[in-house]
């Protein structure tokens, strides 16, 4: 299973089959054939309808297909109010304007720097620092203007970019050795965005930087940037619309509250029961520290929340002995709100630890390397969600997290 399977992996098959392959081809006709096969199931299956408004320093217009099919693997039935192009400013400072008299279900703000401060890119710039350090201290108080309108004036969320890592700076090796300069204004300023978004309620981030980070330079389309001010290859177009997917579906989707987990293979390596507490693998070795990590995430999701329930075929007090002697073990015995440690079918100790939680098992998530135990969950109780399709530790830890929080 590839990466791109992991965002898909939940969708019925013929729309999981679409949506990949219009990632794979890139194509317009592919994102339009997929958005058709979403639009085929029934209608409760396809999701909420939703408003999305968009505002946008560069044309987001001619990819709006794309985001949609990103957004339709939430499920939602996505619709978007479009503000005029190079309207932020007038959008979110004016109480009257659109932005805030639409019904709309979020915000989303797109912008970069190549539209905000063109001159930041170019070498003859790069010199005059005091007037380019103005700039940019002009351009955070901005930000900051629009974030403390919105808070007075919004009452949906926004969702506030990130300035993605610039398409073209002429002279970079030069760039990246000025103050300010193009790379050290685009830190900070997402520095300033971060900090900022965190002092206001409704302000979510939206991490373009991230997102373009992890695409690498193919998600631009230069040609199309210069033509139409539309800077997205269809392949990144989709991703995209993914990965803002991704950001939204906390919001559409219900929380999962708990999270239960195996031991054998999956927060350690080695199977207890068959090579004993001295031979099992957690540390900052290789392939220790992929369980060691394992359980870093997992003591994330606890720290934020997250109930924790251990289900695991061994012996208690093995499994004590264990959590007591290793060294390297993050989580302990008692960070498990439950824990049902026998030789009963997991499915059937999971319907106990709901009953003993008083929740339904629809606020589960489960976590198993052996492919057996995760069948039998999908097949006797459904509507658990499992994490992971394949037994090996890089597989859980490239698996979306978010699918819990």
């Amino acid at each position: 299973m590839t990466n791109l399977d992991y965002r898909l992996a939940h969708l019925p098959e013929d729309q999981r089959k679409a949506a990949q392959q219009a990632l794979v081809s890139g194509s317009w006709i592919a994102i339009r054939r997929a958005l058709s096969s979403f639009k085929s199931l029934p209608l409760a299956g396809q999701g909420q309808e939703i408003t999305l408004g968009l505002l946008s320093t560069f044309n987001v217009e001619s990819v709006l297909p794309a985001l949609e099919l990103g957004l339709r693997t939430i499920p939602c039935r996505p619709t978007f109010h479009l503000a005029p192009l190079d309207s932020v400013e007038q959008q979110l400072l004016n109480p009257g304007s659109e932005t805030y008299s639409q019904n709309t279900f979020a915000n989303v703000v797109l912008w970069r720097l190549e539209e905000l401060l063109p001159e930041l890119f170019f070498c003859e710039s790069h010199g005059q620092n005091g007037e380019l350090q103005s700039k940019i201290d002009i351009l955070s108080r901005r930000i900051q203007r629009l974030l403390e309108s919105y808070a007075r004036h919004g009452s949906v969320p926004l969702f506030i970019s990130t300035f993605p890592f610039p398409s073209r700076v002429s002279c970079p090796v030069f760039a990246s050795q000025q103050y300010p300069g193009p790379y050290s204004a685009f830190s900070w300023l997402n520095h300033e965005i971060y900090r900022l978004a965190s002092n206001q309620d409704r302000v979510r981030i939206f991490d373009l930087f991230a997102w373009s980070a992890h695409e690498g330079s193919q998600f631009y389309d230069l040609q199309m940037d210069f033509f139409a001010r539309q800077p997205f290859a269809v392949k990144s177009a989709i991703s995209l619309g993914l990965f803002l997917a991704r950001n939204l579906k906390p919001l559409l989707a219900s929380r999962r509250k708990v999270l239960a987990v195996d031991l054998d293979n999956t927060l350690w390596g080695g199977i207890l029961g068959e090579d004993g507490v001295e031979h099992l693998r957690i540390g900052n070795d290789f392939p220790g520290n992929l369980f060691l990590r394992i359980q870093r995430e997992i003591l994330q999701l606890k720290d934020k929340g997250t109930l924790l329930v251990l289900l695991s075929k061994n012996t208690e007090a093995d499994v004590q002995q264990a959590f007591s002697v290793l060294p390297d073990m993050l989580l302990r015995w008692d960070d498990f709100a439950c824990r049902k440690i026998n030789f009963e079918h997991k499915y059937l100790n999971l319907h106990a630890a709901a009953d003993e939680l008083g929740l339904g098992t629809d606020s589960f998530a489960f976590l198993d390397d052996a492919d057996y135990e995760r069948e039998q969950m999908c097949a006797f109780d459904p509507e658990v969600l499992v994490l992971n399709q394949r037994s090996d530790p890089v597989h859980m830890l490239q698996r979306d997290r978010k699918s819990v929080v």
